[in-house]
């Protein structure tokens, strides 16, 4: 299976409101999806990354990773520390998405040639989106909430609030209820207030308001649905937009792959909450590694409703692995015990015993642990656990 990183931003109206360029408040313009953690940062969904053979990526989001010095006024306008968050979140997507590329699972993608093949289809899809408003009003509140705690957490932890350097107050009621603002939502809520009554008598301007609003999102989440579907690839979005996608799911067929991504982050959030590779390499190596296609039939049991991811399963899966531990940390000494007389052989006896130990280990003593391969391979290359 292929997966899919978004780029955010793409077919919104709202990063062309100041200039012709991205405002240089946008700070996750052409950025790939981050998860969204409850202290207030972000981390890569590593999650994914398992469950693809190969990784399609915007050619402008690809450059903007590797090349992931901040602009100028984006460091004069934020502060110290959310600066600092940035640049090694960048800087680790940057790692990983080389290796990637060196190990040939990478693609690089002209989304924005990719916008213009599908856009009368998405233009279509949008005016069928935006004939009923009124439907969008939940999606519209979880998605902002959502993204609102994030902000909030991150502006607890800065110095001074944020204001992007130049821009007019005016201009920053744009700001509020675009996704990806580091700014609360007080005026999100003005606008959920108009969305909750739309049948009811409105003004023609705050009409215009959610309309503008919702297309933002609407037309973002449209052309990642028709992306993903034209590639046949399952893909990776920023959390907070999910209410939108299980919104157009009740009436649509869901994405490729959809169901066995939230599996997979249900997998890793019981063993692995906080998973890190080692490194960019042993990650690339992990993904090579037999022990994975281990790892996506169980998920795609999980997804199939035969196998459920909860306390149950997590207690019997470790229950196992402390046993079959406990059973090759035996065996290993009974290996040792067996082989020792190979010792006395005159003048090859102890080569021929450390090779006979070493293929009766790898034969007899290690063979309970293959029954968890994908539990073993992961656990090893998570730094978060050491």
């Amino acid at each position: 299976m292929n997966g899919l990183l978004t780029s955010f931003g793409i077919g919104m109206r709202s990063f062309k409101v100041l200039s012709e360029d991205p405002p240089a408040f946008s700070l996750f313009y052409r950025m790939p999806p981050l998860m969204l953690e409850d202290q207030g940062t972000f981390r890569l969904d590593y999650s994914a990354l398992f469950l693809f053979d190969r990784v399609i990526v915007d050619e402008q989001t690809y450059r903007r990773a590797i090349h992931p010095e901040l602009e100028e006024d984006v460091e004069t306008s934020l502060a110290p520390p959310v600066v600092e968050m940035l640049r090694r979140t960048v800087a680790e997507y940057a790692e990983v998405l080389r290796a990637l590329h060196s190990g040939g699972r990478l693609v690089t993608s002209d989304f924005d040639a990719d916008f213009r093949r599908l856009e009368d289809l998405w233009t279509e899809t949008m005016d069928a989106d935006l004939r009923d408003v009124g439907r969008w009003a939940a999606p519209f509140h979880q998605s902002v909430t959502r993204w609102d705690a994030v902000a909030a957490r991150v502006e607890k932890g800065i110095e001074r609030f944020w204001r992007p350097a130049g821009v007019e107050a005016m201009a920053l009621n744009v700001v509020p209820y675009r996704p990806h603002a580091l700014t609360p939502g007080d005026r999100a809520q003005h606008l959920l207030g108009t969305l909750k009554n739309w049948k009811k008598r409105q003004s023609p301007e705050a009409r215009e308001e959610v309309r503008s609003a919702l297309r933002d999102y609407l037309a973002y989440v449209n052309f990642n649905l028709l992306l993903a579907r034209d590639r046949d690839a399952a893909f990776v979005d920023w959390e907070d937009m999910q209410p939108f996608y299980d919104r157009k799911f009740t009436v649509e067929a869901g994405s490729p792959g959809g169901e066995e991504l939230r599996r997979s982050r249900k997998l890793f959030e019981i063993f692995f909450p906080q998973f890190v590779p080692r490194s960019p390499k042993r990650l690339l190596r992990a993904l090579e590694d037999k022990r994975v296609e281990e790892l996506r039939l169980l998920i795609q049991q999980s997804a199939s409703g035969a196998v459920e991811f909860d306390h149950a399963f997590a207690t019997s899966v470790l229950r196992e692995v402390l046993k079959l531990e406990h059973q090759a940390i035996v065996r290993r000494k009974i290996c040792g015990w067996a082989t020792m007389p190979l010792g006395f052989i005159p003048v090859v006896g102890s080569g021929v015993e450390k090779v006979v130990t070493e293929i009766a280990e790898r034969v007899w003593a290690n063979r309970p642990l293959a029954r968890y391969g994908w539990f073993y391979l992961i656990n090893e290359l998570d730094r978060s656990s050491r």
